[in-house]
């Protein structure tokens, strides 16, 4: 979720719904209000604008039709529109003090509503928790619109033994934007402590790219897994293969996961099911409770909503049967904020979240793989 602090200390995040928005369709803004520190926190008065021309940093704006767009918010608030791209909102007072509060760890939301996306990239809503802001006054929260139709095409993996070595080619295609960038990620040994998790970055992945194909606009990828001479490229156990794209800030994941029918002998299959690409909205995973995954998905991780503090989130998943968990961390660090993971978790697995200090409250959701990529 795109952040941003004011100078009252409260946190502003930004959300929508669908979880991802994709140029030219309806959408819904949620700005959610949240006090982080240990103190309570007066409601200040707030200015929402949405600039009529990209920033410098952006490529588009988060509408063209910014006139049909609708608030909705606390109803003592007062909202006044002294522009189409303009909202300014003021909480209630009592003989002169702030008459809400927010107490330490309580939200507010505000909606925007009736909202119709522009072209795809990325776009700033401005922020500032005053009714009459200057440019110095203003915070940027920053946003990304999708390009319409097939982003990923879903991923297919055969084995291709050479020289002895056992490699695996693995094909997609994707589409080419300058500002979506790709990453491939995979374990060829899950199961292995010694064999650590692959990260394909983007400038790699582009070595692997063939010519764009005029029938669907697509980039296909042929991207072979590399090994050292001998090793076995994956175990018996189903192994994911994920292909994260992101733009600005957003991220969207798509997964295949590949197994080994007989992993010891060189006659052994590869078998890769269908490509998932996640369209379901994420729901949250509270922390310090144990869950069992019903279905395959990732737990995501953010914890970067207070950038101030350092924190370590310790995720344990347990296979059935497994004598002791697999554990992963996430660590933030002081004034280093983006603090981001995306777990898989096989169906059937236990889970356990808890984090250090124990008052530290990172964003953890549950996203189960939805429905399947054609």
């Amino acid at each position: 979720m795109p952040h941003v602090t004011g100078p009252s200390g409260l946190h502003y995040g930004l959300s929508h719904e669908p979880s991802h928005l994709t140029a030219h369709s309806p959408a819904t803004l949620t700005l959610t209000i949240y006090n982080p520190t240990p103190e309570p926190i007066p409601l200040t008065p707030l200015t929402l604008t949405l600039p009529t021309t990209p920033h410098p940093q952006d490529t588009t704006l988060l509408t063209t039709t910014p006139e049909t767009i609708e608030i909705d918010t606390h109803p003592h608030i007062t909202v006044t529109r002294p522009h189409p791209t303009t909202f300014t909102l003021q909480p209630p007072t009592s003989n002169g003090t702030p008459a809400l509060t927010l107490t330490p760890r309580q939200s507010h939301t505000i909606q925007l509503t009736n909202l119709t996306t522009a072209e795809p990239g990325t776009a700033t809503l401005l922020l500032a928790e005053t009714t009459t802001p200057t440019p110095d006054d203003q915070l940027h929260i920053r946003t990304a619109t999708w390009p319409s139709g097939t982003i990923v095409t879903p991923l297919t993996l055969k084995k291709n033994p050479l020289s002895g070595d056992e490699r695996a080619d693995l094909t997609w295609k994707y589409l080419a934007n300058p500002g979506i960038r790709y990453e491939l990620t995979y374990n060829p040994q899950p199961d292995d402590e010694e064999y650590p998790e692959i990260t394909v970055p983007h400038e790699e992945l582009l070595l692997y790219s063939g010519e764009v194909d005029n029938n669907d606009g697509l980039t296909p990828i042929y991207y072979r897994t590399q090994t050292e001479s001998g090793d076995v490229i994956l175990t018996a156990s189903p192994t994911p293969f994920v292909v994260t794209a992101s733009l600005g800030g957003d991220t969207r994941t798509f997964w295949t996961n590949a197994t080994v029918t007989s992993p010891h002998t060189h006659a052994y299959n590869l078998q890769a099911n269908t490509t998932h690409l996640i369209n379901n909205p994420p729901s949250d995973l509270p922390i310090g409770q144990y869950h069992t995954a019903k279905t395959d998905g990732f737990i995501i991780v953010d914890m970067d909503n207070a950038p101030w503090y350092a924190a370590v989130l310790t995720c344990s998943i347990t296979s059935p049967g497994a004598k002791s968990p697999r554990q992963y961390t996430v660590t933030q660090h002081v004034q280093v904020p983006n603090a981001h993971a995306a777990i898989p978790v096989a169906a059937g697995n236990e889970i356990a979240i808890t984090v250090s200090p124990s008052w530290f409250s990172p964003t953890v959701k549950w996203q189960e793989l939805g429905g399947m990529s054609h």
